[in-house]
């Protein structure tokens, strides 16, 4: 059988942690970089502990587990001692104490503790290895604190003969993700009949895309295929007669070599210039974006908000951003005529202004708004400087959220009372929205944004507001409260009332009127002829950065891909906000599947999404057929299982972020990836996407 080594980082801080202590950004990331300068170390000596979950290894009921070992990077002087430790099941094993003294030399050392032990005696088995906590237990220092730097597990194990089309999968995946070493090597037993000489290394899942050949005419490329070349070269094969073993050497075809951008089949021209000549997926599909009014998207290049014309893209940092339709209520919200339209309070006290302003730093080009306005406190400050924006032209439907998005700039720092402050009043009642008490009041109520680092500019946004039980009109005001530090001043960009995305969208820049964007699609086609979803079984997996919170979904389904074939067929994977969980969601003749992952996102944070399914009938990677597994950061979810296939009664379009029945996914979508076949838990592990 084939034989296998993998090395497994920790990916989260596991059950048992006491009071160490981290140099870096978190102690997970601490022990699993390639950094020296990034580490745990204890506070108390000789009984702490820290522990943390693995990396999986994939799922295969018939492997044998040969050997376990844990490796520790550390950093200590002749005084600095700890153990090892590792868990499983609640059972816990310690080391002798390691690190500076007679066994082990003193500074940046590199020890193993090899052939760990099974607690409880026994065989490993992939379900031990896929739930052990690896980490150091026990330290003992007198002078120096003995620094842990990195972490590893190193399990060797033989796949069945069943797990062979596995292996193949997963080596082609890691090619793609770049996270192979030079060279490859891959072994296995000659008497395995099923093993064919050089099969894992020339298989036909190992190909990519040969730009320097043509789709048309008969020229074809690698194994027959147009536009394909191998990216592996097999350099030898060894054999050892002795024990009766194969060895496979390769190596990588450099990036380079080929095109590598999303391993597209095509260039593709859009009408967005911030997409122009992309390559884009699908390499005979045709893919359309949508969207029927204009939009705002950030310029890479001159950090400035520019007009986007109807169906042009947003292309963020994180990705294409794809949301729903939202209007912004507010009138005046850019501030395209500096003062015209606002009512001003407070002006010429003291020498306190409030004035059209085209100063850095700015939100929008030029030529979607000159500026905005300025806010110069008096001096001293003697009364509330405000600018108070026009009532909304039409009624907010009642019950419904509304999301409050303030772009604004502190010239100075500023002191305890220096903070800008938003007053928000409705109209049906004449009462006031207290951020604080999250409800509305009789009595006036000012809400103070953030103190923001000095000339940034920031943006805050007030989430989820509900504007009460009636229909109303909203009055948003913007204001600088009486006293304070003297002539401090205040820019403001964009005040927006979005109404839509009540986690507050992307900018809006209208002026006099009341300004909607409507709902952005991506699409590709999914015919016979053409197949991007592949409905018996295959994977996906994505990057996906939410402008919004679990709290903010409400009833809302965040769709991240939805393929609709009829009212009783169809596949769609959501973020369902009424149960606070990612689902994926396959409709088969009106019989629903579901398999759902638990997950409260957090807005402007990037997770990684993936999804599983298997055929049925069969038990491919050693689970049972039909099964449907969701992937949040690696973590797999609560398996489900279908009975039956979605019936393509009619080819419909893979939507792609967007759905025409529900909603777009409201963020930032990159990295998105779809396979015909069923992927091991471990690509999903997978963490550099």
């Amino acid at each position: 059988m084939p034989s296998i080594t993998v090395t497994l980082n920790p990916t989260a801080v596991g059950t048992y942690h006491d009071a160490w202590s981290v140099t870096g950004p978190d102690k997970t990331t601490a022990v699993s970089d390639a950094s020296d300068a990034t580490y745990i170390f204890p506070t108390v000596p000789d009984t702490q502990h820290q522990t943390f979950l693995c990396e999986h290894i994939a799922d295969d009921e018939g492997a044998l587990v040969t050997n376990v070992k844990l490796s520790v990077r550390e950093n200590t002087d002749a005084n600095g001692k700890f153990k090892f430790r590792y868990h499983l099941f609640g059972a816990a094993i310690d080391s002798v104490f390691r690190g500076g003294g007679a066994a082990d030399p003193v500074g940046l050392q590199d020890l193993e503790w090899d052939a760990l032990a099974r607690p409880g005696g026994g065989p490993w088995t992939v379900g031990d290895i896929n739930a052990i906590e690896i980490g150091v237990g026990e330290a003992n220092w007198s002078a120096a604190v003995p620094q842990v730097i990195k972490l590893s597990l190193s399990v060797s194990y033989e796949a069945s003969n069943t797990h062979i089309n596995m292996l193949r999968n997963m080596l082609a995946l890691a090619l793609l993700e770049r996270r192979s070493g030079l060279p490859i090597a891959l072994e296995g037993d000659i008497a395995d009949g099923d093993l064919e000489l050089g099969s894992l290394l020339g298989e036909t899942w190992l190909h990519a895309i040969d730009v320097l050949r043509t789709t048309l005419g008969t020229r074809s490329g690698w194994g027959q295929r147009q536009w394909a070349r191998g990216i592996v070269r097999l350099l030898r094969e060894e054999l050892d007669l002795r024990t009766l073993r194969v060895r496979h050497v390769g190596e990588w075809v450099p990036p380079d070599a080929f095109a590598t951008f999303r391993q597209s089949g095509r260039c593709e021209r859009s009408t967005s210039q911030s997409r122009d000549g992309d390559m884009i997926l699908s390499p005979n599909a045709v893919r359309t974006f949508a969207r029927a009014s204009a939009a705002w998207h950030k310029n890479p290049g001159s950090g400035l908000y520019e007009q986007l014309g109807t169906n042009m893209e947003k292309v963020e940092a994180a990705g294409l951003l794809l949301e729903a339709a939202s209007t912004n209520r507010n009138l005046r919200a850019a501030y395209g005529s500096g003062t015209t339209g606002l009512t001003l309070a407070g002006t010429g006290v003291n020498g306190s202004a409030i004035a059209a302003d085209t100063s850095t730093p700015l939100l929008f080009k030029s030529d979607v708004t000159t500026g905005g306005i300025k806010l110069t406190a008096g001096n001293p400050h003697a009364a509330d400087l405000s600018a108070a924006h026009p009532v909304t032209a039409t009624s907010i439907t009642a019950n419904t959220k509304v999301g409050i998005v303030i772009w604004y700039v502190n010239d100075s720092s500023q002191g305890v009372g220096d903070n800008l402050y938003w007053r928000l009043q409705r109209g049906v009642d004449s009462w006031y929205f207290n951020a604080t008490s999250v409800a509305w009041q009789a009595g006036s109520v000012n809400n103070a944004l953030p103190f923001t680092v000095a000339g940034a500019l920031e943006r805050y946004a007030y989430r989820s507001l509900d504007v009460g039980g009636g229909a109303t009109t909203l009055t948003l005001t913007l204001l600088l409260v009486s006293g304070g530090t003297a002539s401090r001043v205040t820019k403001l960009r964009l005040a927006q009332i979005d109404d839509g995305c009540p986690w507050g969208s992307s900018p809006i820049a209208n002026n006099a009127t009341a300004l909607t964007r409507a709902l952005e699609t991506v699409f590709v086609g999914n015919s016979t002829g053409a197949r991007s979803l592949s409905s018996a079984r295959g994977s996906f997996r994505c990057k996906v950065r939410p402008y919004w919170s679990a709290a903010d979904a409400g009833t809302r389904k965040m769709v991240v891909y939805a393929c609709r074939y009829d009212a009783s067929n169809r596949w769609i994977l959501y973020y369902d906000g009424t149960n606070a969980r990612w689902t994926l969601e396959v409709v088969a003749a009106g019989t629903t599947y579901t398999a759902v992952a638990a997950h409260s996102p957090v807005a402007m944070t990037t997770y990684r999404l993936g999804a599983r399914w298997c055929a049925i009938n069969s038990d491919e990677l050693a689970i049972p057929g039909g099964s449907m597994d969701l992937f949040v950061n690696g973590t797999r979810g609560t398996r489900g299982e279908r009975g039956a296939d979605p019936t393509e009664a009619a080819s419909a379009s893979l939507y792609l972020g967007s759905d025409t029945a529900e909603t777009a996914i409201n963020g930032e979508l990159t990295d998105i990836h779809f396979s015909q076949v069923p992927w091991p838990d471990s690509i999903f592990g997978i963490t550099q996407w």
